[in-house]
């Protein structure tokens, strides 16, 4: 059994967060025409993040999140995060 996390919105100047709960990440692409950066239960200030330019994306990896931060730069970036939480039986 798999609980399944769908998230597309947009990244800004002022830090956003989202809970999520995953311990798989199947996507995270950059929609937009700026970076976006990205923290992993960590907020983009304390400098533990991961950013993707234009059209970057990360896929399939085993990882677990429980709070996705998001930031720019400059401007705004939409942005899909497509994750799962896969339950052992």
């Amino acid at each position: 059994m798999a609980i399944m996390v769908n998230l597309e919105t947009n990244a800004g100047t002022v830090e956003g967060h989202t809970s999520v709960n995953v311990n798989k990440i199947d996507l995270i692409k950059n929609d937009g025409e700026v970076d976006i950066q990205f923290g992993f239960d960590a907020e983009i200030a304390d400098g533990n993040y991961r950013t993707l330019k234009p059209e970057e994306s990360i896929e399939n990896i085993d990882y677990n999140v429980g709070t996705l931060y998001y930031k720019t730069a400059s401007g705004t970036a939409a942005f899909r995060f497509w994750g799962r939480d896969v339950k052992v039986v």
